[in-house]
């Protein structure tokens, strides 16, 4: 059963760095008054994610045992998930990451570090 909050929206973060997820929710939380989930790894943020309503995925690519790329790959294959809107998160900037990640028939990817306006205008369009 998925869990109801008083917020309008929910977005989730999954990051192997607590610097990241914290800032994120930080940031997201402050300026677009929504409540953010977040999971250390693909495992955790895919459990959750079919307990919780979420509006948008924020899904970092390099991640220890299981990637991004796999992790979005489990979430696409759950029939309740695989519309869920996802934009990864990379610190590469290699024009064959950009490449695979334009394939994976996602809503876009922010570049890390990430400025804090970006993070915001990115998933403001989808809650």
């Amino acid at each position: 059963m998925l869990n109801r909050n008083p917020f309008k929206s929910v977005v989730m973060v999954i990051d192997d760095d607590e610097i990241n997820l914290l800032l994120a929710k930080t940031i997201l939380e402050k300026k677009l008054r929504c409540k953010v989930i977040t999971a250390e790894s693909g495992v955790k943020g895919i459990e959750m994610l079919r307990r919780e309503d979420v509006n948008v995925l924020l899904l970092d690519i390099d991640m220890p045992l299981m990637d991004g790329f796999e992790t979005l790959r489990r979430i696409r294959e759950e029939a309740s998930l695989k519309d869920l809107p996802v934009i990864m998160l990379t610190a590469a900037a290699d024009k064959e990451t950009v490449v695979k990640v334009a394939k994976q028939g996602i809503e876009g990817y922010i570049k890390k570090p990430f400025m804090p306006d970006e993070l915001i205008a990115r998933v403001q369009n989808f809650i």
